[in-house]
């Protein structure tokens, strides 16, 4: 069993080692009733010694070994017919999965939960369930059923007058709508969510809807400004609550906003930062998207081998994240970098050119499947003039650099 002292004992402190040394005694404790428990073969018992067992190990134990206590004690109460506890604790998992960034088996373990809380009648819980699995389906792009199930929850909370819900579910809404190319709808989501959150003092929830903005307006060029502002007021946020994770979400986000502006420096000290926490706290999605970053800006650069490296690391975590909707975007970030370099490197220019085609293909293959992403028909709309416009920039590249060879492969 691998610990890790790192579970606060208040917000942003790590555990004192007399406070360790308690909570790993506790920990044996509760090992040792679980074991007892299956030993004497009660589902009842069972049930509830895994499931404190869990709660104790949350922030310390690998997540992975919580999720299997959670399970164990998920089938426990299964059998004990405590269907409301199942539910629970496999909610808890997905949730910790959510965290870990396996976004795909979270996904599925929401969905689930939404059909078993419905089926015994707690549509609250179902409800939540709804907005955590809209959220997680947005991630990973299935933005129609993720629609679906935000829409499902949002309906709910109003029609039942629970108001201090909703400004959540518009949270995740905004994000989605940004996601698909409603700004109108996704601006007015999180605007009214913020207000909601400013009007009662939910200071963290309230620089939330401000990164969820600031990921909006960073879409366009000419709203960068309102992205920086909306995301250095975030990070104010979030480092005077001590909340590290959100902190350092915000600060590559930053990153960017500096690095479009050309400051580098600081750009660059903020994503190594940024990176360095994500592979110590075991997130490789999230030190993929500081890689995404980084490539593009190594590219503006010109430093196109480190460039080359943090696509590479980019493509593999998005692809271990079940992001692949991203990839299209990556491989056309590939393109320009080739082409950028072929504009100044006559000797490898040929073969720099073959590698912008081999990207360009695959983004245009990856931007295909795409389709079938978008529910809204203007962005749908969008995504067309998108993939007609790679695939004449493809075709003009080759032209551009005179490679004949590689052109007929293309039209054929």
């Amino acid at each position: 069993m691998r610990w890790h002292r790192h579970r606060p004992s208040k917000p942003g402190e790590p555990m004192s080692d007399p406070e360790f040394e308690e909570w790993q005694s506790r920990a044996e404790e509760l090992d040792q009733v679980a074991v007892d428990a299956v030993d004497g073969g009660d589902a009842q018992q069972i049930g509830q010694a895994f499931t404190d067992l869990a709660d104790h190990l949350i922030g310390v134990a690998e997540t992975d070994e919580v999720i299997e206590h959670l399970l164990i004690a998920r089938d426990a109460w299964t059998e004990a017919a405590e269907d409301r506890k199942s539910t629970e604790c496999l909610a808890a998992a997905a949730y910790l999965a959510t965290q870990n960034g396996d976004y795909d088996d979270a996904a599925f373990g929401f969905e689930v939960c939404v059909d078993e809380y419905r089926a015994i009648g707690e549509d609250k819980l179902a409800a939540e369930a709804a907005n955590n699995l809209g959220s997680v389906l947005t991630q990973i792009g299935e933005f129609g059923r993720a629609e679906v199930a935000l829409s499902g929850a949002l309906e709910f909370y109003r029609r039942t007058g629970m108001i201090d819900a909703i400004p959540e579910v518009q949270v995740n809404l905004g994000g989605l709508y940004g996601a698909t190319g409603r700004i109108t709808d996704a601006e007015r989501e999180l605007n009214s969510a913020r207000d909601y959150f400013d009007s009662t003092t939910q200071h963290k929830n309230s620089a939330t809807a401000s990164m969820a903005l600031a990921a909006l307006y960073i879409q366009n060029p000419g709203q960068l400004y309102r992205a920086r502002g909306e995301t250095e007021r975030a990070i104010e946020t979030f480092a005077h609550l001590d909340l590290i994770n959100e902190q350092r979400d915000a600060e590559i986000v930053l990153a960017y906003c500096l690095a479009m502006v050309g400051e580098w420096p600081r750009a660059m000290s903020l994503y190594d930062t940024a990176k360095e926490y994500y592979n110590d706290v075991g997130r490789p999605d999230k030190a993929a998207a500081v890689d995404y970053n980084l490539a593009n800006m190594f590219v503006q650069l010109g430093q196109f081998d480190r460039a080359d490296a943090a696509f590479d690391s980019a493509a593999a975590g998005l692809t271990a994240a079940g992001q692949h909707h991203q990839l299209s975007r990556l491989e056309w970030n590939r393109v320009k970098r080739y082409v950028t370099e072929g504009a100044v490197n006559s000797r490898d220019r040929a073969a720099l050119t073959e590698k912008a085609v081999d990207a360009a293909v695959t983004s245009l293959i990856a931007a295909d499947y795409e389709r079938f992403q978008f529910v809204n028909p203007r962005r749908r709309a969008d995504w067309a003039e998108s993939l007609r416009e790679r695939t004449a920039m493809t075709f003009s590249i080759v032209a551009h650099f005179g490679d004949p060879v590689v052109l007929a492969d293309l039209i054929e």
